[in-house]
């Protein structure tokens, strides 16, 4: 054999031996290392959309908290079914106290609301036109909400400076 042919074997059996090396070992791994890539991109995508949700679950958790809290306030402003006889006793100590006459307290049919149920109530004063003005004054500042609606003031027949004031008074309780 000449040396030409020698150095053309040996270089057949260099790349051969290169070959199989590279088809054997080389290009398994990779196809291996393409496929973690992948995989570790799929990961990687998961994994920010993860902290994209784990920031929404904290706003909305701060948000819910947020709530509460002034759902806790709000409450106080609502009492229960048991609170009401002391609600309107309230109002009739108001009505006692600004002189307002012949308070009548009237209790109409309760509506129901989604977590609340209003509670109206009918009432008709007489009485002069600032007594009736503190009367309402009072309304509002009990420590329990209390809407006026409806309100109708009529001059009195009988005395000039006599009022008639009829009104819906609601009082909202919480459903339980």
């Amino acid at each position: 054999m000449t040396r030409p042919r020698r150095i053309l074997v040996s270089c057949l059996i260099v790349i051969l031996v290169f070959l199989g090396f590279y088809n054997f070992l080389i290009r398994p791994k990779i196809n291996q290392i393409r496929l973690l890539n992948k995989k570790h991109e799929d990961t990687a995508k998961v994994l920010n959309s993860s902290f994209e949700y784990i920031k929404k679950y904290t706003d909305v958790k701060m948000a819910f908290e947020h709530i509460s809290h002034q759902w806790k306030i709000l409450e106080k402003c609502l009492p229960d079914e048991e609170e009401m006889p002391n609600l309107l006793r309230s109002m009739s100590d108001a009505g006692k106290r600004s002189n307002v006459k012949s308070i009548l307290f009237r209790p109409l049919a309760k509506i129901p609301k989604d977590f609340y149920q209003e509670n109206p109530i009918q009432v008709k004063t007489t009485s002069g036109y600032h007594e009736i003005g503190t009367f309402l004054s009072m309304i509002s500042e009990l420590p329990r909400l209390v809407n006026v609606s409806n309100l109708m003031l009529v001059s009195s027949e009988s005395t000039e400076r006599t009022l008639k004031a009829e009104f819906i008074a609601t009082a909202y309780t919480t459903k339980k």
